[in-house]
Formats: C-alpha cells, sequence, structure tokens
C-alpha cells in the first residue's frame, strides 16, 4: 500500500505483490465510512519506509465504518435462511461459501476492535469449533472455483448461520 498526497489507483498486481496506490483523503474517508478492506489492509500491512506514518494510523470500529458489512448481512442471513431451510440432506457449498464469508469479515472486526491480528489457523479453527473442517473445504472449493461437493449437512449449515 502506497499513501499519497493526492492520487488514487486500482489494486495493481505485479507476480506475488499486490500494490494500492491510495490517496491520504481518500484513506482517511474510507476509515471512517466503510472499514473494509483498508482497515484490514493497514492493520497488516509491512512498512517499507515510513513505519511510523503507518503505526500513526487509528484503525477504530465504529457502527458508521461497518454498517455496510451489518446491513447486508442481515439482508443475506433472511435469504440463506429460506434456502438452508428448502435444502435436502446436504447444503450446497454456494451457502457455506457466504455464510463462512460473513463470518471471516465478522472474526475480522472482533480482531480490530480488540487490536489483534487476524491468522487465518486461529480463523479455521473458529470454523471447526462452530461446525467442522468440511465447512472449510466446502468455502474453498467456490472460493478456488474447485469441482464442488456439497458434503456439508443441513445441521452443520445452520450450527454456521446461528453463529452469525
Amino acid at each position: 500500500m502506497i499513501i499519497s498526497n493526492n492520487i488514487d489507483k486500482e489494486m495493481i498486481h505485479e507476480g506475488i505483490y499486490n500494490v494500492l496506490i491510495i490517496s491520504e483523503e481518500l484513506l482517511n474517508q474510507k476509515l471512517k465510512q466503510d472499514l473494509f478492506p483498508i482497515g484490514q489492509m493497514i492493520k497488516e500491512a509491512k512498512p517499507l519506509i515510513n513505519s511510523s506514518y503507518l503505526n500513526s494510523i487509528d484503525i477504530i470500529v465504529t457502527k458508521k465504518n461497518v454498517k455496510w458489512y451489518i446491513d447486508t448481512t442481515n439482508k443475506k442471513l433472511k435469504l440463506l435462511k429460506n434456502l438452508i431451510k428448502k435444502s435436502d440432506e446436504k447444503v450446497n457449498n454456494r451457502i457455506i461459501y457466504t455464510l463462512i464469508l460473513r463470518i471471516r469479515t465478522l472474526h475480522i472486526i472482533q480482531k480490530l476492535i480488540n487490536n489483534e491480528n487476524y491468522s487465518k489457523k486461529d480463523f479455521i479453527s473458529l470454523i471447526e469449533k462452530i461446525s467442522s473442517r468440511n465447512s472449510y473445504e466446502s468455502y474453498l472449493e467456490v472460493k478456488n472455483e474447485l469441482k464442488e461437493t456439497n458434503k456439508i449437512t443441513k445441521k452443520e449449515a445452520e450450527e454456521l448461520y446461528n453463529y452469525l
């Protein structure tokens, strides 16, 4: 991430690197109005220069900057509840993907509130406690566009849903 005086650019993908150029004005606006994904990017950033500037940026979770996530999650939950209810014994992986993605964002919000670092290992462990390792594997099948196995039971899907 490059923080500039007045330049904003789309994400640049170069090899293993992703570079975002964002103006200080847009950065401050995003932190106040829509925390994602910029808040987590700053939290995870490894500064090459000006580390004191990066460390001085306050990432504060407020109702206003997570409102979009809360509103869209509430809408999705209504839809997901009906889809789970209509499912046979096994639930479509895309439903599991949506649930886990929402749980992941909630988990990141909790980490930001507690000023803790997000860990994929911790997150997988959380999913295993809520439901099962299979749930996370189903999420990965959709994320990575692999052949979907739809091996998650209705009960496991309900456990993920109830967590939210």
